[in-house]
């Protein structure tokens, strides 16, 4: 039996012009010019080859731009290949933009039995059809007002709506379902897992890894125009995952630039300094060097001349897996000896969310007696951070707070996690389930 969808070899190039003509004779001067400096070829998909065998669920992953929605668009016929072959056996429902195939001056009616036909579904049929799709979209009170004046989450239900009720084949998804709501995309996905149990080919594309791992029996992952990787979800999936978190490491690692240095004049303090001491976490107020949105004060009576991140192996990264060990490696100078130095560490959330902050007086961790130069390490058996960016603060100060070094922020990193819990934190724990009644 033919495979429900198969590219052999599909290549589609568009051409992007960086100059339009304003008038008709730049038009005609352009026509005989023929300066190809102004145009630019990018090849969308480049000898893509696959196939999606009748009731199988095919996911599509993937980075903006990677050829995603031009797949999906090129099975539809809303694209032809600019070389190769596709095949496409059975009707197809698409999913593809905000609006597509919608009249903006058309009511909700009127589109729904728009839709029908250019589906080649009789007016009959879709009368039938009419009440389902109206109650799944839940757009009773706004059926027979025009279109244009829906907001973006109607406009999807109402596709979606509309997609899975004509009896299709084939059903294209193209990411539409993140503009609704959390109940809505509920439904939308139950409703996916029973067209899916009914032997309907599915190709879904999505951001959400989570619901294409839930979803998709296999997956391509596709990145500039060609496919990088094919076969089971999971495995495809978590390829697509590592290539993303060495991009993001390497991204995170170019926007970190060496501290500030110390202003020139800036010194040591010989004796205690007359003015009030000021706290370390009150933030500074003179000495004070930035770079970068970074900020940094204090005597550098003790001066930190480096700070490591490092992973359960002991490598230096700015990526870390939620849960995983992790270690923070302070390199010190003393340029004048003080009495139990503090060493702390600040972590918080992009949003600027104070998620946790220790020091060694705290933890009664004994600093008495640092000469020279050396390294304090704190380290974390779970790293369980929720997934997301943080910035990490280091400073060495008095027990009081005056502070020697202080960096706000020293550098910023990120956490990943395959689950989507909620929160700043993932204590340990575990559930458990009984039958039995309480007490």
């Amino acid at each position: 039996m033919a495979a429900a969808v198969e590219f052999q070899e599909v290549s589609k190039r568009f051409i992007v012009h960086h100059e339009r003509p304003r008038s008709f004779q730049e038009l005609a001067v352009s026509f005989f010019r023929r300066n190809n400096a102004s145009r630019e070829e990018l090849w969308a998909l480049r000898d893509v080859s696959f196939a999606v065998e009748r009731g199988e669920t095919l996911g599509l992953v993937g980075p903006n731009g990677a050829g995603k929605s031009t797949a999906l668009k090129l099975i539809s016929r809303i694209l032809e290949p600019t070389s190769g072959r596709i095949a496409v056996n059975g009707r197809v429902s698409a999913l593809l933009e905000l609006g597509a195939g919608f009249h903006p001056d058309l009511t909700g009616r009127e589109n729904v039995y728009l839709n029908g036909s250019i589906l080649g579904l009789s007016r009959r049929e879709m009368r039938e059809k009419f009440g389902d799709i109206v109650r799944f979209a839940e757009l009773e009170r706004f059926i027979d007002m025009p279109v244009k004046h829906y907001s973006s989450g109607m406009y999807m239900r109402l596709g979606f709506a509309i997609a899975i009720h004509v009896d299709p084949d084939i059903l294209l998804v193209d990411e539409v379902l993140a503009v609704g709501d959390q109940s809505f995309q509920r439904k939308c996905l139950d409703r996916i897992n029973e067209m899916k149990r009914r032997g309907v080919t599915i190709l879904f594309v999505s951001h959400d890894l989570g619901a294409v791992r839930s979803l998709c029996d296999r997956a391509i992952w596709l990145e500039g125009g060609r496919v990088q990787a094919e076969g089971a979800t999971r495995e495809v999936v978590d390829r697509y995952l590592m290539r993303v978190h060495e991009k993001e490491r390497a991204d995170l690692a170019a926007q970190q630039a060496p501290p500030a240095e110390a202003l020139p004049g800036e010194g040591l303090h010989p004796e205690p300094c007359p003015e009030p001491r000021r706290r370390a976490v009150e933030g500074p107020s003179e000495g004070v060097s930035a770079e970068g949105g970074r900020r940094r004060w204090g005597t550098r009576e003790i001066e930190i001349t480096s700070v490591r991140l490092l992973n359960s192996a002991e490598e230096e990264t700015l990526l870390f897996e939620s849960g995983q060990p992790a270690l923070i490696e302070i390199g010190y100078r003393v340029n004048r000896p003080v009495e139990a130095p503090v060493f702390g560490i600040a972590i918080y959330r992009n949003d600027g969310t104070h998620c946790y902050g220790t020091n060694t007086d705290i933890e009664g961790i004994p600093t008495d007696g640092l000469k020279d130069v050396g390294v304090v390490r704190v380290a974390f058996d779970s790293f369980a951070f929720i997934e997301g960016s943080y910035t990490l603060d280091v400073a060495v100060h008095a027990r009081d707070g005056y502070p020697y070094d202080y960096h706000r922020p020293y550098c910023t990193f990120a956490v990943r996690s395959r689950l989507r819990d909620e929160g700043v934190f993932r204590p340990r724990h575990r559930w458990e389930i009984s039958s039995r009644f309480p007490g």
